[in-house]
C-alpha cells in the first residue's frame, strides 16, 4: 500500500486557529519549509518529492518520471489553480472559488486527457464546502462534465480539532503529535487543508499544525491502522519517520528541511 500522509489529500478544509495551538515548540521557527521528502519502501523502490517555493508561496512539487504539480495564485495571493500531472499528456486542473471575504467555498478538478477510473475524457468533479458548525465542514460532492456539474454523488463530512483534521465521515480518524506541522509555514496553508489527496501529488501531504501519528479507517478491506515514528530535529520539526501498516514497517521517510 503505497501511501505516504504528507500535504495534499482530498480533503483539505478551512480553519481558523491562534499561534500558541501548538504545543511543544516555543521557538521561532516560523519560516520553515519543507525542500524535499525521499521515501524509501520496503521493495526497494525510492520516491523522490522535491518543493519550489517563492518566498514561503508553494509553487511547484517535482517528482521522478518527469510528474509535476504547479501552484499559480491571483494578485491577492489566492491560490488560483493547481495542475497536475497524472503521466503523458494527461493531467488535472483543479480551480477555486472565493466569496467576498476571500474564503473559499468550492473547487473543482478537471480532468484532462486520461481515462484513469474517470468516466469520460471531459469528466470534472466539484466539491462546494459548507459548514456543519463552527470548526467542521461538509463537502458536497457534484460530477459532471467541463460544462456543468450538478449530479450529486455524496456528502462528505471532516471534523477537526485544534487546526488538525481528526476525523472523515465515521470510518477514518486521525491522530497528531505534539510538534510542529512540517507544512504549516506554507502560505494559503488554510485553502491547502481543505484539498483532496487526488489534487496534489502521489505521496499524502499533510497540511496541519501538528504532525499525524496515526489513522485509523475501516471499509471493505478491514480495519487499518497507519503510523508514523518520528525523529525530530532541535526546532521539534520531524526530519525522519518510519511509515507502518498495522505494525509492520513499509517505508523510511526523510526530511529535508529549511529557513527561507
Amino acid at each position: 500500500m503505497k501511501k505516504l500522509i504528507y500535504l495534499f489529500a482530498i480533503n483539505l478544509l478551512i480553519f481558523s486557529c491562534s499561534e500558541n495551538e501548538l504545543s511543544d515548540s516555543s521557538k521561532n521557527t516560523d519560516n520553515v519549509l519543507v525542500n524535499k521528502i525521499v521515501a524509501i519502501w520496503d521493495n526497494g523502490t525510492v520516491e523522490v518529492i522535491d518543493f519550489v517555493y517563492e518566498g514561503n508561496k508553494l509553487i511547484r512539487i517535482e517528482e521522478l518520471n518527469n510528474r509535476f504539480t504547479t501552484f499559480t495564485y491571483d494578485t491577492n495571493g489566492l491560490l488560483k489553480g493547481i495542475t497536475k500531472d497524472v503521466n503523458t499528456g494527461a493531467y488535472v486542473y483543479t480551480s477555486f472559488t472565493y466569496n467576498e471575504a476571500n474564503e473559499l467555498i468550492s473547487y473543482t478538478d478537471f480532468y484532462h486527457n486520461t481515462d484513469n477510473n474517470i468516466e469520460s475524457e471531459d469528466q470534472a468533479i466539484k466539491f462546494e464546502i459548507q459548514d456543519l458548525n463552527s470548526t467542521d465542514k461538509v463537502l458536497k460532492i457534484f460530477n459532471g462534465n467541463h460544462d456543468s456539474q450538478t449530479h450529486f454523488v455524496k456528502d462528505e463530512l471532516v471534523y477537526y480539532n485544534n487546526g488538525n483534521r481528526i476525523r472523515e465521515n465515521d470510518n477514518i480518524n486521525y491522530f497528531y503529535d505534539n510538534k510542529n506541522g512540517l507544512f504549516k509555514n506554507i502560505h494559503a496553508f488554510k485553502t491547502l487543508q481543505l484539498l483532496n489527496e487526488a489534487a496534489l501529488s502521489g505521496i499524502h501531504i499533510n497540511a496541519s499544525r501538528n504532525n499525524i501519528s496515526n489513522i485509523k479507517s475501516s471499509g471493505e478491506d478491514g480495519h487499518i491502522t497507519e503510523a508514523y515514528d518520528y525523529s525530530y530535529n532541535d526546532d521539534n520539526y520531524p526530519i525522519k519517520a518510519h511509515y507502518k501498516i498495522n505494525g509492520e514497517i513499509k517505508a523510511t521517510i526523510e526530511y529535508f528541511l529549511s529557513k527561507e
